[in-house]
């Protein structure tokens, strides 16, 4: 009785964090697409590189934590910086 009660509260708690990571993932773009010039968009689109590389970092860092604390493959070649072009 007590898991059939728990439940519903576990599909309403889903319902309501997905829809956040839905618009947390969308904003950016829609963010980007209501700059007026050029430099606004490349200024919106380095900060979501920036917050995505934050995102990678904390990724590898807590692999790396629960995996032991080796070097993991997807750590390689994070502090390196981007090849040009």
């Amino acid at each position: 009785a007590e898991i059939r009660a728990e439940f519903p509260r576990l599909q309403q708690q889903y319902r309501e964090e997905s829809a956040a990571m839905v618009s947390a993932t969308i904003y950016p773009f829609v963010l980007l697409v209501q700059c007026d010039t050029h430099a606004e968009r490349l200024s919106v689109f380095g900060e979501m590189l920036e917050e995505e590389e934050k995102r990678l970092r904390a990724k590898v860092a807590l692999q790396a934590l629960f995996s032991g604390g080796g070097d993991t493959e997807d750590a390689k070649g994070l502090d390196e910086p981007p090849m040009e072009a």
